[in-house]
């Protein structure tokens, strides 16, 4: 049976008026498209703004806990504004947000040449941020009260991927300094493009989800356009006796949070081919 349709291209311009955003659209076909048996399609000509923020409403939360001196906790939730930081910004960003909750007790600085952010406890008061591994476990959350907003403990949403903190996290000492990791300005890597009515769910990702279509990496800087097309032949969609008169594509970060392009545009093609005998 032949092929009814070879390529099909998608600009998210021409996303259904009902798409939730540029980053979460679905694309009304002109005409139905039913494909034969052993029918593959490859995600092609893939082009993509690197126009979303460093920090924005997907990891802009920092969970931090003090303790005075008589051991009285205050426990707050930090919300970051959206924007693209550099090291020196997040620190002054950082170092604003904590003096309108800790007063003078906590300040932060940049280290530019070690790419790391310090925190300070003044004599008297200690600080401990909190993990992501301890934000999902829940289990110690339970008895105190977070002020500057709630916890969703599947997706805390934290800037924690973003400053190095992880594992089993400490109080900094009485007027110690703790001192973040490397900071990474860059926190998506990969966009995780996803669809819940293309392909067979035969792929498995980071999370466990079944709906990936292609993985793009992040290849350009910010304000760049990041390019990517079919590198292995093995790298199909199986699409065999699929009726589409509808499509919906979504991006994604690796944790399943959908990317803000912030009203940018991306386009790619959908190429459809029979499966060569050798790859059935």
């Amino acid at each position: 049976m032949s092929l009814p349709i070879k390529k099909v291209y998608l600009d998210s311009r021409y996303k259904r008026y009902d798409s939730v955003s540029n980053s979460n659209c679905k694309f009304e076909l002109k005409q139905p498209i039913h494909l034969p048996l052993k029918c593959v399609a490859y995600i092609d000509d893939i082009q993509i703004p690197h126009t979303w923020y460093n920090v924005s409403d997907t990891n802009n939360k920092l969970y931090i806990r003090s303790l005075n001196s008589v051991n009285v906790q205050n426990d707050h939730i930090i919300t970051m504004d959206s924007k693209n930081y550099t090291l020196a910004l997040l620190a002054t960003e950082l170092n604003t947000k904590l003096s309108a909750v800790f007063g003078a007790t906590l300040t932060c600085s940049a280290n530019e040449r070690r790419g790391t952010i310090s925190f300070v406890s003044s004599t008297g008061n200690k600080h401990r941020i909190y993990s992501d591994e301890e934000l999902y476990s829940g289990a110690i959350w339970s008895d105190f009260d977070w002020v500057g907003g709630t916890i969703d403990f599947t997706n805390p949403l934290s800037i924690n991927d973003v400053i190095k903190v992880s594992g089993q996290t400490t109080y900094s000492q009485l007027g110690g300094t703790v001192e973040t990791g490397f900071i990474n300005l860059r926190s998506i890597h990969n966009i995780y493009i996803t669809s819940p009515n293309l392909g067979a769910f035969d792929t498995l990702g980071p999370r466990g989800e079944q709906n990936i279509v292609k993985k793009v990496p992040v290849s350009s800087d910010w304000g760049y356009v990041i390019f990517d097309s079919v590198v292995s032949e093995h790298d199909y969609i199986d699409v065999s006796k699929g009726y589409f008169k509808t499509i919906e594509l979504v991006l994604r970060d690796v944790r399943g949070n959908v990317i803000d392009l912030n009203k940018s545009h991306w386009s790619l093609s959908i190429v459809f081919s029979m499966m060569k005998e050798k790859d059935i």
